[in-house]
């Protein structure tokens, strides 16, 4: 693992350390920290029934670091690197609980994804979350149609916070 994409990783869990009766470290570098972290994230905030989330950026170290945090986190991951890829996913039968979309993208940017998602009946109810470093990110948003969004560099817990508010509880008699 490269300095960079440790220094990214370090970036996105340094406020989460596990507790005391566990063993310290970054969930994202270790697999025995890792556990006890989803173990005790889960037991702290409970349970989604549906917990996947379609993660759409072109940047491949934010990717990497993104996908471990959630990862650790007890989120199921699928990563597509622009709007066609996550389209093709998508029409794969991947059916997420949210969709964490950055805004600027080569190749089909977020508008196309967007533009797309809304005109599909199977899609267009699956929530987004859009990110980007852009000063008018809340305004991009607007424009997309999405109502949360996220300014780079990420607040981790605004994050987690976000992508919760997706996940629904089992109904009763449903098991999770």
């Amino acid at each position: 693992m490269t300095m960079e994409r440790q220094t990214l990783i370090a970036r996105f869990v340094r406020e989460e350390r596990v507790h005391d009766d566990s063993p310290r470290g970054h969930p994202a570098q270790d697999p025995t920290v890792a556990s006890a972290f989803v173990h005790r994230s889960l037991r702290r905030q409970g349970d989604c029934h549906t917990r996947r989330i379609l993660l759409v950026d072109d940047d491949p170290d934010s990717t990497v670091a993104l996908e471990l945090f959630l990862s650790a986190h007890g989120f199921e991951v699928e990563v597509a690197l622009d709007g066609q890829q996550a389209l093709d996913v998508l029409h794969a039968g991947f059916r997420p609980s949210v969709i964490l979309l950055d805004v600027m993208m080569p190749g089909k940017n977020a508008h196309a994804f967007r533009a797309e998602q809304r005109a599909d009946p199977t899609l267009a109810a699956i929530p987004v979350i859009v990110y980007s470093g852009a000063y008018d990110v809340g305004a991009i948003a607007e424009r997309l149609g999405v109502r949360e969004y996220l300014t780079k560099p990420l607040d981790i817990q605004r994050l987690l916070d976000g992508i919760r508010r997706h996940c629904r509880t089992p109904r009763r008699g449903e098991s999770s």
